[in-house]
């Protein structure tokens, strides 16, 4: 009788860690699907620049070709004022790096304000500030911390 509920106590205990393991490995299925969500949440129709918006839906797409392709050869890059190479920034942060909300936008849709995500850093607000040349490309880029 002794060993049975022994058993019977350690097939409990083994059923209830089995459960817990279960619901953490669907909910970091899950939040992983959240941030996916939320990346397509954002509503591009309302940054009115089509060159920023269309470098903007590159960025949160991942996309580096295309996000290269939206600049002018010589441009610039400057993260919270301090020049920054525009070649590295793009392949080390694109897909790493990306908004989850826009909460602002100014400058006829050049500049970009929202909550971001880091790999690094974690999450904060961020600003990004494009400047277009005639030729429909940009020639400087701008970002960095708000409040920073």
């Amino acid at each position: 009788m002794k060993n049975k509920r022994f058993l019977h106590q350690n097939c409990l205990l083994l059923f209830v860690f089995a459960f817990c393991v279960g619901l953490s490995l669907q909910a970091c299925g899950q939040n992983h699907s959240h941030q996916n969500e939320r990346k397509s949440m954002i509503n591009y129709e309302r940054i009115s620049d089509p060159v920023a918006r269309k470098a903007l839906q590159a960025w949160q797409e991942a996309d580096r070709t295309r996000w290269k392709s939206m600049f002018a050869d010589d441009a610039s890059l400057t993260d919270d004022g301090h020049p920054r190479d525009l070649e590295d920034f793009s392949n080390n942060a694109i897909g790493d790096e990306y908004f989850l909300t826009i909460d602002k936008i100014e400058d006829h849709g050049r500049t970009v304000t929202g909550q971001f995500h880091t790999k690094k850093y974690g999450d904060f607000i961020a600003r990004f500030h494009f400047e277009i040349n005639d030729a429909g490309k940009i020639f400087r880029l701008d970002i960095g911390m708000v409040g920073h």
